[in-house]
């Protein structure tokens, strides 16, 4: 598909409209997922209301940091030397 084609411009009108549409959120949080030192990437959580997560979600927004990360590495091929 190239970059001019019907189907891409197509594609970016319906994406910016729903980015457009879309509430700001009031808060955004940031979880690294990672394992040793390398990682699958970050959990992002979005709020609707401002200010910090308290101190029990915030407790629950790194277990379910955790829980993604084990999960995310259970998906991960494993190679014939770790087998």
């Amino acid at each position: 598909m190239t970059c001019s084609s019907p189907r891409r411009r197509r594609w970016r009108r319906t994406w910016v409209t729903k980015i457009q549409a879309a509430p700001a959120p009031g808060a955004a949080f940031a979880f690294p997922l990672s394992i040793g030192r390398s990682g699958p990437g970050v959990m992002g959580l979005y709020r609707g209301s401002p200010g910090p997560l308290p101190g029990a979600q915030l407790g629950d927004a790194f277990i379910l940091a955790d829980a993604a990360t084990l999960l995310l590495d259970g998906l991960r091929p494993v190679s014939p030397d770790h087998a």
